[in-house]
C-alpha cells in the first residue's frame, strides 16, 4: 500500500471523528509530486520511517486546521514524507541530515517540474522541521515541525481524543518507532558532519523519546 492510500485509510478512519470540511483539507492531490515522493519513500527508506512521515503530516494539519493556518496540502505532503530521509544512509551527503534532506526534496520535485520557488517552501519545511521556521508565515514549515514534535515527543497530544489516536496508529502503525529512529540518529552521528544532531543527542533526547507516552 502506497503512503498515499495509507492517508486515504486514515481520513476514512477519522469520519467519525473530524468535521468533513476539516477531513477535506487533509487530502493530498493525486499528483506526479505525491507520487514522485511515495516512490522514492518506497524506495529508499523504511516503512517506518515513512509512516512516521503520514502521521507527522496528518497531526500536523490537523493541529493547522485548528489553528486556521492556510496551507498548501501537496507541498506539506511531500516535506513530511521525506523530512527524514537525510538520516538513511544512502541519502547522507556528509552535512546535516535536514539539509541533505531539504536537497533530495528539491531535486525530486525539479524533476516532476516544479517551480523553484515552490521546491524551496517543501525543502525549507524539510531543513527547518526540528526547531521550526523563524517566521510563523512558512507554514508548512510550522506544521512540519508541529506534526514530528507531537509523533516524536508527544507535544499537544492531549489534544487528540482517544479515538483520533487509535484511528492513527490503526491506519499508520508505529512499527518500533522510537527504537528504530535513536538506531538512525545514532548511526548519522556515527557517520559524522552532523554537530547539531550530536549536540541533540547530548541533551536528553534519548530518555526523551523512550518517555513519550506511545507505547513504540
Amino acid at each position: 500500500m502506497s503512503a498515499s492510500e495509507q492517508l486515504r485509510q486514515l481520513m476514512l478512519r477519522l469520519g467519525g471523528e473530524i468535521d468533513s470540511h476539516d477531513l477535506e483539507q487533509l487530502r493530498v492531490p493525486d499528483s506526479s509530486a505525491a507520487h514522485a515522493a511515495d516512490a522514492l519513500a518506497a524506495e529508499g527508506q523504511s516503512t517506518t520511517l515513512t509512516n512516521h512521515g503520514l502521521r507527522s503530516y496528518a497531526f500536523g494539519a490537523l493541529l493547522g486546521i485548528r489553528e486556521g493556518r492556510a496551507f498548501d496540502p501537496e507541498v506539506f505532503y511531500v516535506a513530511s514524507i521525506l523530512h527524514d530521509i537525510g538520516l538513511m544512509p544512502a541519502f547522507d551527503r556528509g552535512g546535516r541530515f535536514e539539509d541533505d534532506g531539504d536537497a533530495v526534496t528539491r531535486e525530486l520535485l525539479a524533476e516532476v517540474g516544479w517551480e523553484p520557488t515552490r521546491a524551496e517552501r517543501a525543502g525549507k519545511a524539510v531543513r527547518d522541521h526540528w526547531h521550526g521556521p523563524e517566521n510563523e508565515g512558512d507554514v508548512e514549515s510550522l506544521l512540519l515541525a508541529y506534526g514530528t514534535s507531537v509523533d516524536v515527543g508527544g507535544w499537544r497530544l492531549d489534544e487528540f481524543t482517544s479515538a483520533t489516536l487509535e484511528a492513527f496508529l490503526d491506519a499508520v502503525p508505529r512499527c518500533g518507532f522510537k527504537e528504530y529512529f535513536l538506531e538512525l540518529v545514532e548511526g548519522k552521528i556515527a557517520r559524522g558532519g552532523d554537530p547539531h544532531l550530536e549536540e541533540i543527542a547530548m541533551s536528553g533526547f534519548t530518555e526523551r523519546v523512550r518517555s513519550t507516552p506511545f507505547a513504540e
